[in-house]
């Protein structure tokens, strides 16, 4: 597999998505059973301060941190493909930055590298020239193998290792639901469920008509402990009209160093 179909797979196992719906109907809730969707409300509202002060309390508990992990996907047609790899990842809390790294697993050879800020992304493939650089958005990527274009939310990626929540949850296009800790945002045509537990983020789902797929990225429970990344996640994701799984990703994380001054030379190529 080259470099540019491990680019695609490295940012699959951040999503962290699945269904939404209008209001009034029912949804998923991250253990996969069915809950009545409550009242939302906005971010001011004095009843959402529950939810707020949570969400508040995780983006100052949010630190900087370097680590390696391990990655386990299945594609292909009833998920018979698998590959496995290993990367590293780093996080500056002080610029928000971002650095990706993944790794061919026999040799340790860097095949990609993703490089991003709040308003920027750069990536840099092995056996690719220059960089490519964008604004902060999708990423647009075609798998080598079967040629198809995949459409990667990248800002989910992103604030999620960042969790720089509250800046959007304050917006108009975002609502409330103290009841299930739950979050909607409305991005675009995309729809986003954020769930929260006591101490972290538990799932945050994705709905795309526009791009066709619904996805469900969850920390599992017994891992459900407050860390920053989680130690493990499991990541799902289907073709809307076919219902058909196309990506199952695990990844479990490894030597984790919270608290570290991250030189700024790191967010170099």
């Amino acid at each position: 597999m080259n470099s540019i179909r491990y680019s695609i797979l490295i940012l699959l196992f951040f999503f962290l998505n699945s269904s939404c719906r209008s209001k009034g109907e029912e949804i998923l809730n991250p253990d996969g059973t069915k809950t009545v969707q409550r009242q939302f409300l906005k971010y001011s509202d004095p009843k959402s301060k529950p939810l707020v002060d949570l969400i508040e309390s995780l983006e100052r508990n949010s630190i900087s941190f370097s680590g390696d992990f391990s990655m386990k996907i299945q594609t292909g047609e009833k998920l018979r493909e698998s590959n496995n790899l290993n990367g590293k990842i780093y996080f500056d809390k002080l610029t928000s930055k971002v650095k990706i790294q993944l790794m061919e697993p026999f040799f340790g050879l860097i095949v990609s590298q993703i490089i991003s800020d709040s308003e920027n992304i750069q990536i840099k493939s092995s056996g690719r020239d220059g960089i490519h650089s964008q604004k902060m958005g999708d990423l647009y990527l075609v798998d080598p193998a079967t040629r198809k274009q995949i459409i990667i939310p990248y800002p989910v990626i992103y604030f999620s290792i960042v969790q720089n929540f509250s800046t959007e949850f304050k917006s108009q296009n975002s609502q409330l639901s103290p009841l299930e800790n739950r979050v909607f945002v409305k991005r675009g045509e995309d729809e986003y469920t954020y769930f929260f537990y006591d101490k972290g983020l538990a799932s945050l789902e994705l709905f795309s008509k526009l791009k066709n797929l619904k996805a469900i990225s969850m920390v599992p429970e017994n891992y459900r402990k407050g860390d920053n990344p989680p130690l493990r996640i499991i990541t799902k994701v289907t073709d809307i009209y076919t219902s058909q799984e196309t990506t199952l990703v695990e990844i479990q994380y490894k030597n984790i160093r919270k608290g570290i001054l991250i030189p700024e030379s790191t967010f170099n190529f």
